[in-house]
């Protein structure tokens, strides 16, 4: 039996965040907001923060492996956001 392949501590700021997404900063806004299985935010100083790679990775694919898109699902609060 293998072991897992271990977790890269990576730290992605919030445009980078924005931009694996593909979403606007509001609409992100928007996710961390109404979506309480979006990772939280990783405090790194007084006034800057960012998110562990592996975790927003891991929103994706749960969000992908249920079918929803943030933008467009019906499942969503989004609806309608614009990105």
């Amino acid at each position: 039996m293998s072991s897992p392949a271990p977790v890269t501590l990576q730290i992605l700021r919030r445009p980078e965040v924005e931009a694996k997404l593909g979403v606007s900063r509001s609409t992100l806004y928007a996710i961390q907001g109404q979506d309480p299985t979006f990772p939280a935010v990783v405090r790194l100083s007084a006034s800057a923060c960012g998110f562990f790679e592996h975790e927003v990775d891991a929103w994706l694919r749960a969000r992908a492996a249920k079918g929803v898109n943030p933008r467009t699902s019906t499942n969503s609060p989004l609806v309608g956001a614009r990105p």
